[in-house]
């Protein structure tokens, strides 16, 4: 395995990369991101790989990134996730037949259409002496994956793998399993939800810390606000960037906004934060009816989106669920970036993605 790992996440607007290195320790040793252009990716899924290929050579030359051991991640509407239980299987091929024929039966993606991936998240032998394994599957359609495999390659960038943007964050981002104590009950099993807000969606990822328990992609992100002010302010795009970062609670009046116009931007900004908030209670409820489902502990919030002044507290407030920014580096051990090439902070939740990604396997 190699010891250093480029995790790369590419959204509607911007890619971010996190170098890791992972022999004695996990160590941050470079952070980049580039703007996107316009219409090359939307919503997860690659439209332009011919650009995207020219902005890849573009950023790996100028951020200095290793052009091989790269793992991408991937989050759509077009990926299933689902968790089996594969009994006696004995062989790696049996596992493996028995995983796609369970996977046809429960997703909608037909496999044969499809690009396969499971791993084996727990095991164990019952009463009779049966094997039993808890399978974590990820299908997504080819034509999804395949474009991206074609831009990278024309980028002349290895591709070390691809990977569910859930699964980065559950590394980066999961709190650790409370320890007992000799003699002590076990601590009872909460679930911790994992938000990443990204421009045009979000990727919901649940956890009990020890796996994934369900995910969702909400289309959903940072640019509804924008759109929302720049309709409802009529403003340029530029300007209701600007504005929708200086709006937040408690912040003063940003340039070029009258103080009369105040309460009508912040009331278009909660609007904005109500629907997310809707969309992530539905999302939760639902995963509160499934069998085995566990009570929510907190919300840790993750992306660009994050940075949203006063989104925390409001979805908090909305949800009924505590809710806090996560830091990307929990799982770091040491940071070495170099200062004068850092883009930001390494504590920006932005990175929790391609840190996320960067210590995967």
């Amino acid at each position: 395995m190699a010891n250093d790992v480029v995790g790369l996440k590419i959204g509607s607007s911007k890619m971010v990369a996190a170098q890791v290195h992972t022999n004695g320790g996990r160590r941050l040793t470079a952070i980049a991101s580039r703007d996107v252009p316009d219409g090359v990716i939307s919503r997860g899924e690659l439209l332009d790989p011919a650009t995207l290929a020219a902005e890849l050579k573009t950023f790996f030359k100028e951020s200095g990134l290793p052009k091989k051991n790269v793992r991408l991640g991937l989050a759509s509407n077009r990926i299933g996730v689902r968790t089996i239980q594969i009994e006696g299987a004995q062989s790696k091929e049996d596992l493996t037949n028995a995983v796609t024929f369970r996977a046809q039966e429960e997703l909608s993606i037909p496999v044969m259409d499809a690009s396969l991936d499971f791993d084996v998240v727990d095991e164990w032998t019952n009463d009779e002496g049966v094997e039993i394994r808890r399978v974590l599957v990820a299908v997504a359609y080819k034509d999804l994956v395949d474009p991206f495999d074609v831009a990278f390659r024309e980028a002349g960038i290895r591709l070390a793998g691809m990977d569910l943007e859930a699964l980065a964050l559950l590394r980066a981002l999961a709190p650790d399993i409370p320890a007992t104590g000799a003699g002590e009950e076990d601590v009872p099993r909460t679930a911790t939800v994992i938000v990443n807000v990204g421009g045009d969606h979000s990727v919901v990822a649940i956890t009990d810390s020890r796996v994934l328990e369900y995910a969702r992609v909400i289309d959903w992100g940072g640019s509804n606000v924008t759109a929302g002010l720049m309709e409802g302010m009529e403003l340029d795009e530029e300007t209701a960037q600007r504005y929708k970062h200086a709006l937040a609670p408690g912040e003063g009046i940003p340039e070029g906004l009258a103080e009369e116009q105040v309460p009508a931007a912040r009331e278009v900004i909660e609007t904005q934060v109500n629907s997310f908030a809707r969309e992530l209670i539905s999302t939760l409820q639902y995963y509160q009816g499934q069998e085995d489902s566990l009570a929510i502990s907190h919300v840790v919030l993750a992306g660009g989106g994050a940075r949203l002044g006063g989104f925390a507290d409001s979805l908090g407030r909305l949800t009924g669920v505590p809710v806090h920014v996560g830091d990307p580096t929990t799982r770091i051990t040491e940071v070495t970036v170099d200062q004068e090439k850092l883009e930001g902070t390494t504590r920006d939740p932005e990175l929790a993605v391609p840190i996320g990604l960067g210590l995967g396997q």
